[in-house]
């Protein structure tokens, strides 16, 4: 939630939302892995 916020409003400048974008990307991309995989190491 703190990465959306960031990436929404909070971002002072466009590279820290856009940076803010990519980061709750991959923690999205990294729950549903897991969610598929049924395991945290969802890399190795």
């Amino acid at each position: 939630m703190v990465l959306g916020t960031i990436a929404l409003k909070r971002g002072r400048t466009k590279s820290q939302r856009v940076a803010a974008w990519f980061a709750a990307q991959g923690v999205f991309i990294y729950i549903v892995l897991v969610a598929v995989t049924k395991t945290a190491r969802v890399i190795a």
